[in-house]
C-alpha cells in the first residue's frame, strides 16, 4: 500500500495481508526492501501513472503461484483497509496528502514499524439507530464509517441493508508480538455493544509465515508463532 505522485514512488511503504473483510497485519518497509513482486508493479505503473499525472492513493494485491506472481487488483483510492492503520502509521498524512494535490511528493514519516486492524462488529436492526459511547482510550483507535456524533455518542442511522461491521479498531507497535498484545488490550476495553475478533490476524501470522519460507520477506523482525494468538486470548 503506498500512494504515487506524478510517477513518483515513495521511499516508505505499507506491506500487509488481508484477511478479507475482517483484518490487516501490515509492516513499514523501505521501497528497496519490498518483495521483488511489488517493485516489478512499481517499476510498471510509475511511467504510465506518471503520464497521467496521477495523484493519489494506490494499493496493490499480488499473488504468488510457484515462480510466477500475478498483479490483480489496482486499488486507485483509500481502501478498507488498511486506510485505518494509514491514518496511525504516517505521522505527517495531511502534509503528504496537501503536497501530492499540488504535485509535490512528501515522504512519509512513520510512527511505528508494524500495524493491525481487525473489524468492528455490533448487532442493530435495519429500522434503527445503533449508538455506542466510547472510552476516551479508544476513541484514537476506533475508526468508523457511516455514523454520527450526537452528545458524545457514535451513532448510525438506520440502513435498508444493514450491516453488522460498522469499523475497524487499529493497534501499532514496533514488533509484531507488541501489535498483537496491544490489540487483545484494546479489544478487552470495548464498549458493551461493540465487538471485534482477533482470530483473523492468527490466519495472517499463518500466512506471513508460510510466504517467508517462499523468500517472501515481510520484515525483520522474528514473526510470531499464530498459536501465541490463542493464548493470549
Amino acid at each position: 500500500d503506498t500512494f504515487c505522485i506524478d510517477g513518483q514512488w515513495p521511499d516508505l511503504m505499507i506491506q500487509g495481508y488481508e484477511a478479507k473483510d475482517a483484518g490487516f497485519l501490515s509492516a513499514v518497509r523501505p521501497r528497496d526492501k519490498m518483495p521483488e513482486q511489488v517493485q516489478a508493479v512499481l517499476d510498471a505503473f510509475g511511467p504510465k501513472l506518471g503520464w497521467y499525472r496521477y495523484r493519489n492513493s494506490f494499493s496493490m494485491e499480488i499473488r504468488v503461484k510457484d515462480e510466477h506472481s500475478y498483479f490483480i487488483d489496482p486499488c486507485c483510492r483509500w481502501p478498507m483497509p488498511p486506510t485505518s492503520s494509514k491514518c496511525e502509521l504516517w505521522q505527517n498524512l495531511p502534509e503528504i496528502i496537501w503536497a501530492g494535490a499540488h504535485g509535490e511528493l512528501e515522504q512519509p514519516i512513520s510512527t511505528a514499524n508494524y500495524a493491525a486492524e481487525c473489524a468492528l462488529t455490533m448487532k442493530m436492526e435495519k429500522e434503527e439507530w445503533g449508538r455506542v459511547e466510547i472510552p476516551k482510550e479508544l476513541k484514537q483507535w476506533l475508526k468508523f464509517g457511516n455514523c454520527c456524533q450526537v452528545d458524545g455518542m457514535i451513532a448510525f442511522p438506520p440502513l435498508e441493508f444493514r450491516e453488522s461491521k460498522v469499523g475497524w479498531l487499529v493497534a501499532t507497535g514496533v514488533t509484531p508480538e507488541a501489535v498483537i498484545n496491544t490489540m487483545i488490550e484494546r479489544i478487552a476495553m470495548l464498549p458493551p455493544g461493540l465487538e471485534c475478533d482477533i482470530m483473523p490476524i492468527a490466519e495472517l501470522l499463518k500466512e506471513i509465515r508460510e510466504a517467508e519460507e517462499q523468500g517472501i520477506e515481510f520484515a525483520e523482525d522474528e514473526i510470531p508463532d499464530p498459536s501465541t494468538v490463542l493464548e493470549e486470548v
